[in-house]
């Protein structure tokens, strides 16, 4: 994983883990849910590891959608 894909991965991961405080999650859920992406993250190949990024990068910069 290159360093930049590094830094964007840390910045998304604290914001998951950010967001997860906020919904009101019990620790250990957080725990458990920080600690399978941790894991992940050394099993997806880089390019795949690049899609997921830009991926998340779209569904962040769009605006939010309340559908019934």
């Amino acid at each position: 994983m290159t360093s930049s894909s590094a830094a964007d991965f840390d910045r998304l991961y604290q914001s998951h883990l950010k967001h997860l405080k906020l919904k009101g999650l019990q620790p250990k859920t957080i725990e458990a849910y920080s600690r399978a992406l941790r894991r992940n993250e050394t099993l997806v190949c880089p390019l795949l590891f690049h899609d997921v990024l830009q991926n998340l990068r779209q569904i962040k910069a769009r605006p939010a959608s309340h559908s019934r």
